[in-house]
């Protein structure tokens, strides 16, 4: 016997006219299931198509945890080919984006990985995003992304939870 299996996925991305910042990159395969905002540190080279390493693992990853879709947000936004330049980069519209994924979300998953441990930069700016889903009464959907030890933060690239996520 031969069965032909098939789905949709719904990809929106938005981002700048200038196609430098990506504010949200959003996959939905199923609406019945709940929606999660993961929060990483700047956007890769995915696209409509083509995923990179860190989309590829978030798919992956969300789907086998049961999740229906997800929204792909940064603590920064400027699409990262090298230089980060996080001290030049204007924050303020980027939280408008990671706000509203989170108000839609049933959970919001911090995967940043061990960079704000050891740039206080980026430490503050995770603080600061922290800050702002707890004014708005979000805190209690906020999951970090954790290996079997519940120690640490991880990013989706870490070896450890490629795959397999667990929380904290």
């Amino acid at each position: 016997m031969v069965k032909t299996l098939t789905t949709n996925i719904k990809i929106e991305i938005i981002m700048s006219d200038d196609g430098k910042e990506r504010f949200i990159l959003k996959k939905i395969w199923d609406k019945e299931k709940p929606l999660v905002t993961v929060l990483t540190l700047y956007p890769g080279t995915s696209d409509l198509i083509i995923n990179d390493s860190t989309t590829t693992f978030i798919t992956n990853n969300i789907f086998k945890c049961g999740f229906g879709g997800f929204y792909s947000v940064n603590l920064y936004s400027k699409i990262s080919t090298g230089n980060r330049e996080f001290e030049k980069q204007n924050t303020k519209k980027n939280d408008k984006y990671i706000l509203t994924c989170a108000k839609k979300s049933d959970n919001i998953i911090i995967a940043c990985g061990s960079l704000p441990k050891t740039n206080k930069l980026v430490q503050n700016r995770l603080n600061s995003i922290i800050e702002l889903l707890a004014k708005n009464k979000l805190r209690k959907k906020i999951l970090f992304l954790t290996d079997s030890n519940k120690q640490d933060n991880f990013h989706p690239l870490a070896p450890k939870v490629r795959a397999k996520w667990e929380f904290t």
